[in-house]
């Protein structure tokens, strides 16, 4: 952890702006909070520290909803505990470009991986160009978004209504921006995300993700009710399901068969579920 607060810190000591170091400590019981309150002491002007005494997260509580509220910045940048940056000048090369682009809400780039458990890295290839996107391009399916890489202008988020989540996700992060513009995936690569036996999302097996997503995407049709998520909860129909796991857990396609009714109608809804039943076939072309 004193590593990664180091590595943070020279990587922000560079910039052309004014920041702060805003962390959530959500009642760890290893050794963190000592750290991070030395941390603090050593340097208290530039983090905030929110200690938990209760975990947030397994009381369903977003707690990015609770890290923003402590935000006073133009812009907010997000790095997971268990990821790191790699490139120096990335948050500059993103606040420069949102500056010049205001139709621009969120920047984010490429990113390498990297299998604690197996010891293997695998960097992501740059690409030719850079990509801008849209909320068209996530209720497709696409995805250009990994959180460590993700910059955005703090007053394009809603921060009350991110409090009507009761789920902290990346997802909901990145549909409540895209309501009010645009992004753009930087082609470099500039972070690393890690993942190991004991991570949240790396502890789950596929069957377990899948059942995560369903429930994300469900949650924020609940929150907004309007066809945009609706979409959002169709793109999940696009990508390899059992139909085995689908019976065996019928609530989510019995709730997803009532809401595609409401919003595409009986024949739309019809051949989606004939598609995937029978023929065990994806839907495509969502957009159209």
């Amino acid at each position: 952890l004193s590593l990664g607060l180091d590595k943070r810190i020279s990587y922000v000591s560079i910039v052309c702006f004014e920041y702060e170091i805003i962390i959530h400590d959500d009642a760890s019981c290893d050794g963190t909070r000592e750290i991070l309150e030395e941390y603090a002491l050593k340097y208290p002007t530039l983090f905030k520290l929110i200690l938990q005494d209760e975990n947030q997260y397994s009381k369903g509580i977003d707690v990015m909803a609770i890290l923003f509220s402590y935000a006073t910045g133009k812009y907010i940048a997000i790095c997971e505990g268990d990821d790191y940056w790699t490139d120096p000048l990335k948050l500059q090369k993103q606040v420069d470009f949102l500056e010049m682009h205001q139709d621009y809400v969120m920047t984010s780039h490429k990113c390498s991986v990297c299998n604690e458990t197996l010891k293997q890295y695998v960097s992501e290839n740059s690409a030719e160009e850079d990509v801008s996107y849209s909320m068209k391009d996530l209720l497709g399916g696409k995805w250009y978004y990994q959180t460590l890489s993700i910059l955005f202008r703090a007053d394009a988020l809603n921060n009350m209504q991110l409090y009507k989540y009761r789920m902290s996700s990346d997802t909901v992060l990145v549909y409540e921006l895209l309501q009010n513009g645009k992004g753009i995936q930087f082609k470099d690569v500039m972070g690393c995300y890690r993942y190991h036996d004991k991570g949240i999302w790396s502890l789950l097996n596929m069957n377990a993700q899948r059942d995560q997503e369903f429930k994300i995407r469900l949650h924020i049709y609940d929150v907004n009710q309007n066809v945009e998520s609706a979409k959002l909860l169709l793109s999940l129909w696009q990508k390899p399901i059992s139909r085995l796991w689908l019976l065996k857990n019928i609530k989510y396609t019995l709730a997803s068969e009532q809401i595609f009714r409401r919003h595409f109608g009986c024949y739309f809804t019809i051949r989606l579920f004939f598609r995937k039943f029978v023929c065990n076939q994806a839907f495509s072309n969502i957009q159209n």
